[in-house]
């Protein structure tokens, strides 16, 4: 068990933001049994709520993430997807992009949670929008095009 990071006692937290270990040392108070979430949430004015998310994703075997949630495919991948799009013909279907997309998001949540295939869900149009807005991809009417490479050809999409 790790010692109180913040010394004695134990300060408002409400407005601050806090690393993945102080998240699970407040976790970890209440899964061992050595506070309430209530009595912990009255110390540290974090919402029960919260405290009880962070307790169902260690409980989960899965990793708390520094800022909010964490996103459906790792930065390492987003290269890759990159790479797809700009080594495929100038115009590809709309799925296999997210089919690329999906792939990438099994192996981020396996590598996360350890869960299977079956159990991730296709990315949605939100999320494929913030992929195509983080590769710096323009959408057009029906089409998709990558604006990084210029020496190569743009990829684009038809919807």
């Amino acid at each position: 068990m790790m010692a109180n990071p913040w010394g004695r006692r134990i300060p408002d937290l409400s407005d601050k933001e806090l690393t993945i270990d102080q998240k699970t040392w407040l976790a970890n108070r209440v899964i061992n049994r050595q506070e309430t979430a209530n009595e912990l949430s009255l110390k540290t004015k974090i919402s029960v709520f919260t405290l009880y998310k962070w307790i169902r994703i260690i409980k989960s075997g899965a990793k708390l993430s520094e800022n909010g949630r964490q996103r459906i495919i790792a930065q390492e991948h987003l290269p890759k997807i990159e790479d797809f799009l700009t080594n495929s013909k100038t115009s590809i279907a709309a799925s296999p992009f997210e089919d690329e997309v999906h792939k990438y998001a099994v192996l981020t949540a396996q590598n996360r949670k350890g869960i299977s295939e079956a159990q991730v869900q296709r990315p949605s149009r939100r999320t494929l929008g913030r992929i195509e807005e983080q590769l710096n991809i323009k959408t057009g009417n029906a089409e998709i095009k990558n604006r990084r490479k210029k020496n190569k050809k743009p990829a684009i999409i038809e919807r």
